[in-house]
């Protein structure tokens, strides 16, 4: 059977089998599914499978909704994006390993900041960082401190490597 991520039509109806499945099991009734939050998984790598799949649904289902899954979908996918291609051998590790980091918070913040629709009590939340902390690393990152008149994110496409844009 082919992996998961090569069959990407087939999340939607096994995330929903998984999630009546789960809700019938704790005596919950979660949230439907939004299309966005469809789109997410689907562009999502899946390198545990169908049951990595099952326990993000068990997750949704427990948890309450997508708004605690979303900033782990994306962050992992900030993470592969941040990945360097090439290694820069004039570079000292140091500058290299501070840049990547400063890349993959920005990338991470700025997933939470739009998910959150730029609250930033809510995104310091859903990071588990304090708020003066979110503000002082927006301001290090170099993000707008209020909403950007900017494009969002890209948006995977389906037919894409399963990555979620970088700005």
């Amino acid at each position: 059977m082919p992996a998961l991520r090569d069959r990407i039509s087939d999340i939607p109806i096994l995330v929903e089998h998984f999630i009546k499945t789960y809700a019938e099991q704790f005596s919950r009734t979660p949230a439907p599914l939004r299309g966005p939050f469809i789109n997410l998984l689907q562009c999502y790598h899946w390198p545990g499978n169908i049951r990595e799949l099952e326990n993000m649904a068990k997750r949704y289902v427990l948890l309450g909704g997508e708004e605690h899954l979303i900033p782990v979908l994306r962050g992992a996918e900030a993470v592969r994006a941040a990945s360097p291609s090439t290694v820069d051998l004039d570079t000292p590790l140091r500058v290299q390993t501070k840049r990547a980091v400063q890349h993959l918070e920005r990338n991470v913040i700025l997933s939470a900041l739009q998910t959150y629709s730029w609250n930033r009590t809510k995104t310091a939340l859903a990071l588990g960082i304090s708020y003066r902390a979110l503000l002082h690393k927006i301001k290090e990152v170099g993000l707008p401190s209020v909403r950007s008149t900017k494009p969002p994110l890209e948006q995977c496409s389906i037919q894409g490597q399963g990555k979620v844009g970088a700005p």
